[in-house]
């Protein structure tokens, strides 16, 4: 099985619309694609992906989402040529339909180069990547209501370390508390500081941690479970299309999780190397033992239209109002742990104190 993903290009006309209620699971209300014209043409093409060779090529699952498309395609004999070249085959029908009819120009086409191609030969990747198709829609429709919570901020400078940013920023506002399981503790030790761990989440702490022990894994699944809230050190990057995994979806949709990653980490997975590691647990200790949170971030790397009118308070909402009358290219305010909300700092000969900007 393989599963194929490509995107429009930026003039082209959306694909689909999204409707539904994202808290509906069936019946009319549920999420659901609704083609345009350019849609329904597609989907026309892609109904005749299969008659390439009907004998060996099966399609099982497929959306179309407004700006790209999904589709999870079977092989069940050997063919002539790879699978990825048939389905090439097919996106050029598409243009080639689109162009004729003068829904497209034909400078740029409809699809942007290159095809995201993955072997699905794993036990369980079916069903899951099966789900996450199924889930586009409602997910996208999420996104939408709560766009503070999926915000990618770039660039923010917090003492000597430039991070990225995804999910809720506010989380850093609470007392945090950095989880790191060492290797050399006994299994006594590693349950004991479990139980520690537990009792931070009780008493209302965010447990950062890049969470990479099996232990620290179990430490981020109890918390979440009893309804506490992560902050996620990551040795990979936030990429334009980047989401969070599974449950942790929804979860960031509750504001329950922030994602933090250095601003020059890699996009595509690599080899977790000790000394990437041990910077990672750095990060997370300095974060939970400053009091004072300063951060430096540019104006041009939040997302438009985004807000934290979900989970910042009232007071927080009032200033950011206030900022917004003339929004300049970098805004700074100090971020205090325990302070009421953003509070105008001074510049410091050529340092900048720190800003947050919404």
């Amino acid at each position: 099985m393989y599963m194929f993903t490509v995107t429009k290009e930026k003039n082209t006309p959306r694909f689909s619309d999204i409707s539904g209620n994202p808290h509906v699971s069936c019946g009319p209300e549920a999420p659901h694609v609704i083609y345009t014209k350019v849609g329904e043409i597609i989907q026309e093409e892609l109904n005749k992906f299969e008659s390439f060779r009907p004998d060996k090529i099966k399609i099982l699952k497929s959306v179309i989402m407004p700006d790209h498309i999904h589709l999870i395609a079977y092989v069940k004999k050997n063919l002539d040529f790879p699978v990825t070249t048939y389905f090439a085959k097919t996106l050029s029908a598409c243009t080639g339909r689109l162009i004729k009819q003068g829904l497209i120009p034909k400078e740029t086409g409809c699809f942007k180069p290159g095809i995201c191609d993955r072997i699905i030969n794993r036990k369980g990747q079916f069903y899951i990547l099966n789900r996450y198709i199924e889930d586009n829609p409602r997910r996208l429709l999420i996104k939408r209501l709560k766009k503070d919570l999926f915000s990618r901020l770039i660039g923010i400078k917090v003492g000597e370390y430039e991070i990225n940013s995804y999910g809720n920023l506010f989380l850093l506002r609470l007392p945090l508390f950095a989880v790191h399981v060492r290797r050399k503790w006994s299994f006594h030790e590693v349950e004991e500081y479990k139980a520690q761990c537990m009792k931070a989440v009780a008493e209302g702490y965010v447990l950062i941690s890049p969470f990479i022990h099996p232990a620290e894994r179990e430490i981020k699944k109890a918390s979440l479970q009893a309804g506490g809230s992560v902050i996620k050190l990551s040795d990979r990057g936030f990429g334009e299309r980047w989401k969070p995994p599974g449950i942790e979806f929804d979860l960031c949709a509750k504001g329950r999780i922030l994602y933090l990653a250095e601003s020059e980490s890699p996009l595509h997975k690599e080899e977790l190397t000790y000394r990437k590691a041990s910077q990672l647990n750095e990060i997370a200790e300095f974060l939970s033992q400053t009091p004072e949170i300063r951060m430096v971030v540019k104006g041009s790397a939040v997302a438009a239209g985004a807000s934290h009118s979900t989970t910042e308070p009232p007071e927080v909402r009032k200033n950011k109002a206030e900022r917004t009358q003339k929004p300049p290219e970098v805004r700074e305010c100090d971020w205090g742990l325990s302070g009421a909300g953003p509070r105008p700092v001074q510049k410091s000969g050529s340092f900048i104190d720190p800003v947050y900007d919404a």
